[in-house]
């Protein structure tokens, strides 16, 4: 069990490999929901998250877009500001499906990055500078 995850003050890091990630999410839904039969697959409603984006609940960061019409079809934009729904970038590109979307979320006091796929990854962005008492096991 050792080389499929380790535990860093309560984050789990899971090989990146189909076989390891299926049994890590197993041990841990046994760990912590006395659960045999794992965690499911997760998926994100973008265009609801984009919605909610557009009614001002949270800002924007990045977002992919595809089938695009025009000589740019599909792409990613990742920006240092926060996106407006009146930027012209984001305005030649909204209405194009989306694959993901970065947001801005709140942990506790600190803001961090958060990007969200359709299939279901989380990646967290965020400031990690000063002491951490982390050790891979």
């Amino acid at each position: 069990m050792k080389n499929f995850f380790s535990v860093l003050q309560f984050r789990f890091l899971f090989r990146n490999s189909r076989e390891y990630t299926n049994t890590g999410k197993r041990v841990l839904a046994n760990l912590l929901f006395n659960d045999d039969e794992g965690i499911g697959d997760v998926s994100f409603d973008i265009e609801a998250i984009e919605d909610d984006w557009r009614k001002g609940i949270f800002d924007m960061w990045a977002y992919s877009f595809q089938e695009r019409q025009g000589t740019i079809n599909r792409g990613s934009l990742y920006s240092e500001q926060r996106i407006s729904s009146t930027d012209p970038l984001y305005q030649d590109t909204a209405g194009a499906p989306r694959n993901f979307v970065g947001i801005y979320v709140t942990f506790g006091d600190r803001e961090v990055k958060m990007r969200m796929t359709r299939e279901g990854t989380v990646t967290i962005y965020g400031n990690y500078e000063g002491q951490h008492n982390s050790q891979l096991s």
